[in-house]
């Protein structure tokens, strides 16, 4: 059966929705946003980037919007929203284009940020990589699954031409 999506007065509408530490923003927050971007990847951290313009410096200086600070996106169409991200502000850009108005990107990582927070040095001898992978996720306060139904890369000892 073919997708049919949720139209409003015969039109897609996007609709997002944004949560700072649990609750969500102001809706002068929503009439800044610019621009709202998803990125799901397969392999690395899911990303949302949020554009928003602040002619009255509100925002620049909120104490809410920091890096750290812990931010779930829902987006889609209206009456079809999905959770995007869950996860957490990674950076915050501010630029002062001519006009004057400052342009806010906000960028949120899904919780693999949190990974980014250890600088911890270590080494590891005798161990396997499989042994070591698990010993940097559980020190990093994660537990660490493994799909025994996944693909296995095998290196095979013949070489082709």
């Amino acid at each position: 059966m073919p997708y049919n999506p949720p139209l409003q007065h015969g039109l897609l509408t996007p609709y997002f929705e944004i949560y700072l530490n649990g609750k969500e923003v102001e809706d002068k927050l929503y009439d800044l946003v610019q621009e709202i971007t998803y990125e799901d990847h397969e392999s690395g951290s899911d990303l949302v980037y949020i554009h928003l313009t602040d002619p009255s410096l509100y925002f620049i200086d909120n104490p809410l919007i920091v890096k750290g600070a812990k931010i779930k996106i829902r987006g889609g169409w209206v009456n079809d929203v999905v959770d995007w991200l869950d996860g957490y502000i990674s950076l915050i850009d501010v630029e002062f284009p001519e006009d004057g108005v400052p342009l806010i990107i906000i960028t949120c990582m899904d919780e693999s940020f949190a990974l980014d927070k250890f600088d911890k040095k270590a080494t590891y001898t005798e161990m396997t990589f499989d042994q070591l992978v698990s010993t940097v996720i559980q020190n990093g306060g994660y537990k660490l699954e493994i799909d025994s139904n996944a693909p296995k890369l095998e290196k095979s000892s013949e070489r082709s031409p």
